[in-house]
């Protein structure tokens, strides 16, 4: 008796130790490892205005999407682009017809996206429908806009989102009110395709329904054609747990919703903060914002099958505090997360919101939180994006005295 207690006793110890190396290998405190990354001095302020999006191109040229009711307080989609690399930017132009009521909230951000050859794509709200306009000289000029969403009653199509295919499919994913009380107690999450480089959209394909109201999905895509989507999902009593469904036919059909990690919030409000989705090198990865035991929290957890299991880790925020709006881009092969939040060993009396960098190494060493600058005001909505020749960008909104304002910062890899 005596020997089987210790042998089931030596198992446990085993596992628990198995388990906690592979954690620690992500949260080793002593095998850190650095962001080498040198960034502007001085972040370039473009223009009045939020949410930004941006592209950047081998040839130097950056175009920059944005939100703004600057002019007359009547919101509007901008876009405005630098031939110098991000040093000047021009004069900004109009997307939108300018006579229809535009969205403006928190976490609604117009998209834009590049197509496989010349096109350009932009995306808005506006009127309860989700808008496209497109441009096939690489955004000189741009077409007359799309209505993507086939529905044509008064519900709300709301936090889109926006990606194109390798092959040049776009697919935009939104949170739908159309059948709202009918099945389900909360919002659904939709699909569209366009196979003609924006010029129609198919008819909307509904993913789920129990769907986080005001929770923008992600979308990715898998290097043998399979799409991925992102929600956060409302399970019974509450719990609020992040999920992704998979298509293997190009997202015409899709799998059961699987949760990305075994721990749930429980609440009912609107969270406002969608979950951040990317593919890179044979691994599905998945951050997030938690508010659970009332404590905020960036949470990444990742799949190496395809999205049909995760592994989840603990926060990833180390010495940040009210982290929140995680955001992945894929740099030289390796998640790098962006986020913004307050510097928690901050001495100042006033701790501004400061944009944040984590990345996640191939190995799976997990770095401290980078600042990309020292924010005199608080900031929101921080984007980070992969450039050529060692470059990345990062792009957000400020909160200054005189309103919002649209800022990128360039950094370079290797300090140089």
């Amino acid at each position: 008796m005596i020997k089987n207690i210790l042998l089931v006793f030596a198992c446990f110890v085993w596992q628990a130790c198995t388990s906690m190396n592979q954690g620690n290998r992500f949260l080793d405190r002593v095998n850190f490892e650095k962001i080498n990354v040198l960034w502007d001095q001085r972040p370039n302020s473009i223009a009045f205005g939020s949410d930004a999006q941006a592209l950047s191109f081998p040839s130097g040229d950056i175009k920059v999407l944005y939100l703004s009711d600057h002019d007359e307080g009547i919101p509007n989609v901008y876009l405005t682009k630098s031939n110098d690399d991000g040093v000047t930017f021009s004069n900004s132009k109009l997307i939108n017809s300018g006579k229809n009521k535009l969205t403006l909230d928190d976490g609604i951000s117009p998209q834009l996206a590049v197509g496989t050859g010349s096109e350009v794509y932009a995306t808005w709200e506006e009127n309860h429908d989700i808008k496209l306009a497109r441009s096939l000289d690489f955004g000189r000029s741009f077409l007359s806009t799309v209505r993507v969403n086939d529905d044509m009653s008064n519900a709300a199509q709301s936090f889109h989102q926006m990606k194109v295919a390798k092959d040049g499919t776009i697919f935009i994913a939104w949170v739908d009110g159309r059948q709202e009380g009918q099945e389900e107690s909360r919002e659904s999450v939709y699909l569209a395709r366009s196979i003609d480089k924006g010029k129609t959209f198919e008819n909307n394909i509904r993913i789920s329904g129990n769907v986080c109201h005001c929770c923008k999905p992600a979308i990715a895509f898998g290097k043998s054609g399979q799409v991925f989507v992102s929600w956060r999902h409302e399970f019974p009593n509450n719990i609020r747990k992040v999920v992704v469904a998979s298509s293997q036919d190009n997202g015409l059909t899709w799998s059961k919703p699987i949760p990305v990690s075994n721990r749930g919030w429980q609440i009912d409000g609107c969270i406002n903060s969608g979950p951040a989705l990317d593919y890179i090198n044979g691994k599905l990865y998945v951050a997030w914002f938690t508010g659970a035991d009332s404590r905020s929290a960036l949470k990444f957890s990742w799949s190496s099958d395809g999205g049909a299991s995760f592994y989840s880790i603990g926060k990833i925020q180390e010495g940040v505090s009210n982290p929140n709006y995680p955001q992945i881009e894929n740099v030289n092969g390796e998640p790098w997360i962006i986020f913004q939040g307050t510097d928690a060993n901050a001495k100042t009396r006033k701790k501004f919101i400061q944009a944040w960098i984590v990345k996640i190494t191939e190995e799976g060493r997990l770095s401290l939180p980078q600042a990309i600058s020292d924010s005199q005001s608080d900031i929101e909505f921080p984007y980070l994006y992969s450039g050529d020749k060692g470059r990345v960008y990062a792009t957000w909104t400020s909160l200054t005295n005189s309103g919002r304002r649209i800022v990128m910062s360039r950094g370079r890899m290797g300090g140089g």
